[in-house]
């Protein structure tokens, strides 16, 4: 195993413990308004559900500043239940703060890991067992949330880790980058081997990453349908931007590493459920119309030069014609919102740019896209609206055999450079 992300005190604390068969990882930072509701219902939920198997609940915290730690600590355990709070080693992000959970899993030898998020707001304690429980019986490996999000804080997942999920992966996996998981014991020290810890994998990366490979290496997966996700909403920082860019830095390399089997065009299949609980109406959020529209309105010039870049002339001035449509009657198709991100990702792995840049210039378009299906889904049912995501990821199906085209007839040294873009 690669060098460890735990600290002495939670190495102390495993040779107290000795074994586990569940552990649930709380990945933590700066989350004092959420985070000791999390782990009472996690407390809760595993002393409801596994009142005779060896529980520990470990919350990785990132360094917060707030009263984090201290309120992790605070709540009542069971007596079935052990808690661990500690830091860990390692690159910011939650990606490195569930690497030392999972290091934490292989030490006690546990059968099955869970990981919530802390920002989680009125949690059921019943999720602990529904997706538990596909792990514990062996059925199943890997298990990924099914829920509903705020509609304007699901962009990434909705707008391209679903829809590239499918076109690059052949699986159809509804939140390959969900924040709530399970995975077995061995599937966790497995992941935490792997040499990917001083990447973006680290910091936000973690979701789509496990995904792609658990497809890649053919895990048993199922779908987990949890209802809604509410957690607490913040307002939009350069944070939600760089998180965005991790993960979509993330999943752009996944289809450089996995490209033999996106450029074999595999055929889409579905990934089970495990259990029944509808979809239900996501909570409103703070972000707004407005803030979409100032995001693609205001790009840098940086970002503007990225675009040159990134885009086929053609393609280039279809995004334009979108950017000059009034805000009352913003339309973006399907259709070029799918060929846009075939062109990114075709630039990100064979431009001479710095990939991180392509990314970043990603940013104002997607907003773009993001404020034309808010207008389009405006008013709809939460099964319309899946609807309307469903169609989107057909476009990008059908949008393969151009992303083929741009693959293998992209020279780097033909194409515009940030330098000379204009």
């Amino acid at each position: 195993m690669f060098e460890t992300a735990l600290k002495a005190d939670a190495k102390r604390r495993m040779r107290q413990i000795g074994r586990a068969d569940i552990v649930v990882g709380i990945p933590c930072y700066r989350n004092a308004k959420t985070i000791a509701g999390v782990v009472e219902a996690a407390a809760t939920g595993l002393a409801a559900y596994y009142p005779d198997l060896r529980a520990v609940l470990v919350v990785a915290d990132g360094g917060s500043t707030d009263e984090s730690p201290e309120l992790a600590s605070a709540p009542f355990m069971p007596d079935s239940v052990r808690r661990i709070v500690t830091g860990y080693h390692g690159m910011m992000g939650k990606g490195s703060a569930v690497r030392a959970v999972f290091q934490i899993v292989h030490a006690l030898e546990a059968r099955a890991c869970l990981i919530l998020d802390g920002d989680l707001r009125n949690m059921p304690p019943d999720w602990i067992r529904a997706l538990a429980d596909p792990i514990l019986s062996s059925q199943y490996e890997y298990a990924t949330p099914h829920y509903t999000r705020p509609r304007t804080e699901s962009c990434a997942n909705d707008l391209l880790a679903y829809p590239l999920a499918r076109t690059l992966l052949g699986r159809d996996v509804r939140q390959p980058a969900g924040n709530e998981f399970a995975l077995s014991g061995e599937l966790a020290a497995h992941f935490a081997d792997k040499d990917v810890w001083e990447t973006d994998v680290a910091r936000g990366g973690l979701g789509v990453w496990m995904t792609a490979i658990a497809i890649h290496e053919g895990r048993r997966m199922c779908q987990i349908p949890l209802g809604t996700r509410r957690y607490e909403s913040r307002e939009p920082t350069s944070a939600a931007d760089q998180a965005f860019s991790h993960m979509m830095g993330t999943l752009f390399r996944m289809a450089y590493i996995l490209r033999k089997i996106w450029l074999a065009f595999p055929a889409i299949q579905p990934v089970p459920f495990s259990g029944d609980t509808p979809l239900q109406e996501p909570d409103e959020s703070v972000l707004t119309e407005a803030h979409l529209i100032e995001k693609f309105r205001q790009p840098s010039k940086r970002q503007r030069r990225m675009w040159n870049v990134a885009l086929s002339p053609e393609l280039l001035e279809q995004v334009k014609d979108v950017f000059a449509q009034p805000d009352d009657a913003f339309r973006f198709s399907d259709d070029l919102w799918a060929r846009c991100v075939c062109d990114f990702i075709v630039v990100y792995n064979k431009g001479e740019t710095d990939p991180d840049r392509i990314v970043e210039a990603l940013i104002p378009v997607c907003a773009a896209r993001q404020l034309a299906l808010l207008k389009e889904t405006a008013g709809m049912s939460v099964d319309e609206t899946e609807r309307v995501i469903a169609r989107q990821a057909e476009a990008f199906i059908a949008a393969r055999p151009y992303l083929l085209e741009r693959w293998r007839a992209y020279v780097a040294w033909t194409a515009p450079t940030a330098a000379n873009a204009q």
